[in-house]
This record gives structure tokens, sequence and C-alpha cells, in this order.
């Protein structure tokens, strides 16, 4: 078995291009730069299309989370959020950090993180994800 990488086909090409040259075959030579040229923008296109993909899902966490602090709600940046503390969750908002449910139940729609087309019931105990969309009517 042969491994083929990107320096190997410019190898490929360069020798093609000047065999053809050699042989005062511009026409096929021309060719072959425009092939080359192709293939290069749908790789850069498909590079970059799934450097989006991997992007997006990231987009969709919120930046700060309501959190309960003694008797009353402080939202903070998701980045003070630490193991343990209460993340309020408000219907239509979206998942700010990973949990578990301790209180109330909601539907969640999960699909942005699992493709999960239909929306997920959670409840005490469920786990959350972030960047997930709470559908529910209360608050939990």
């Amino acid at each position: 078995m042969i491994s083929i990488d990107d320096s190997s086909v410019n190898v490929f090409v360069t020798v093609a291009l000047i065999a053809t040259l050699a042989v005062g075959e511009s026409r096929p030579a021309a060719i072959i730069v425009f092939i080359m040229a192709v293939v290069g923008a749908l790789e850069s296109y498909t590079l970059d299309k799934n450097r989006q993909s991997i992007r997006d899902p990231l987009d969709l966490t919120p930046r700060t989370a309501t959190v309960r602090s003694g008797a009353e709600e402080v939202t903070i940046p998701i980045e003070q959020v630490q193991v343990g503390t209460l993340v309020i969750m408000i219907p239509g908002e979206r998942v700010p950090v990973d949990g578990v449910v301790v209180a109330g139940a909601s539907s969640v729609d999960q699909a942005p993180i699992n493709g999960e087309s239909m929306a997920v019931e959670k409840f005490k105990g469920s786990e959350l994800f972030s960047g997930t969309l709470n559908l529910g009517t209360s608050r939990c």
C-alpha cells in the first residue's frame, strides 16, 4: 500500500508538467494546471466548511449564566461558574453549562448538539448539555 500526501502529489504534478512541456505539449500542461487549481479551490472550500461546522456549536453556548447567590439571582460570565453552582434555566434561553437538573422540569431542544429532532423532557436528575435550548414554560 502506498500513502500519498500533499508533497508527493505536488512532485507528481511538477513532473507531469515538466514532461508535457518537454515534449512540446502546452495544452495538456495547461489542463493539468487548471485541474490542480480547481482541486485546490475545492479543498480550501471544504476545509473552511468543516472549520465552520466545528465552530457553530461553540457559538451556541451563552457567554453568561444566571446563578443563585444566596437569596438573589445574579448573571455572571460562564468562566466564573464553578462545580456545584446552582444555575437558573430560564425558558427560551440556551443552557450555559453542562449540568444536572436539581429542581423543576422542562422540555429541551438538543438538536444543535446531538441531532435529536424531538424535544427531550428533562426532570430532576437529568443531564443538561451547554448550547441546548430550554423550551419549557417554567424555570428549572
